[in-house]
């Protein structure tokens, strides 16, 4: 069983403006929309594959992270997968949004079987919301992100997305959820990091 397979060449991919004939693209659409009211952007973005083979991308259907740490720790072998957004002033300055626990947790402490029940759903969404991207397929997706944890003033941002994919995600779905995985969907586990171009974000 092939359980992880590496990409190396699509780490900072949108760094090169000559991308390799075979590789993985991440492609944000210049057209983002904020809603003052609500406090979301709306995001459309493509991905691309043009390599000779089928990846499994876990939890790309989930929630999209708003980027709480630096670039360097979201492309650290030792982390599961997701979407991340990440903001940058006209500095190229990164904006960390806060971490914060909801108020509706009111700090007590969870049963024990209450939260392993709480896990196993978090599991079974990670495994769910997988995507499934075909060789030489080209996917549009538009997703929409609450990004009030950023607290931004008024002006002009840009807007990154990453896709993060690590050897943690053992801990989301076991070595036979994965195999099974990979036979139903002809695919390998992607692996490595996956940028977008970053594009301008007006706060009003």
């Amino acid at each position: 069983m092939r359980l992880i397979f590496s990409l190396i060449t699509i780490i900072n991919l949108s760094c090169s403006s000559a991308h390799p004939s075979d590789s993985v693209e991440l492609k944000l659409s210049d057209n983002v929309n904020f809603d003052k009211g609500k406090n979301v952007v709306t995001l459309s973005f493509s991905i691309s594959n043009s390599i000779p083979r089928n990846l499994l991308l876990y939890s790309f259907h989930n929630y999209v992270d708003q980027a709480v740490f630096e670039e360097e720790f979201y492309c650290k072998n030792r982390i599961t997968a997701n979407l991340a957004l990440f903001i940058y002033n006209e500095k190229s300055e990164q904006q960390f949004a806060g971490a914060y626990i909801p108020d509706s947790l009111n700090y007590k402490p969870m049963p024990h079987e209450k939260l392993q029940n709480s896990l196993v759903l978090i599991k079974e969404k990670f495994r769910k919301s997988q995507q499934i991207l075909l060789t030489n397929q080209t996917a549009e997706f538009v997703k929409q992100v609450d990004i009030k944890d950023f607290e931004l003033e008024p002006g002009t941002y840009y807007a990154r997305l990453l896709y993060y994919q690590g050897d943690n995600i053992v801990n989301m779905v076991t070595p036979e959820q994965i195999e099974e995985d990979q036979i139903k969907s002809h695919a390998d586990v992607f692996k490595g990091c996956l940028w977008s171009n970053k594009v301008k974000l007006v706060i009003e």
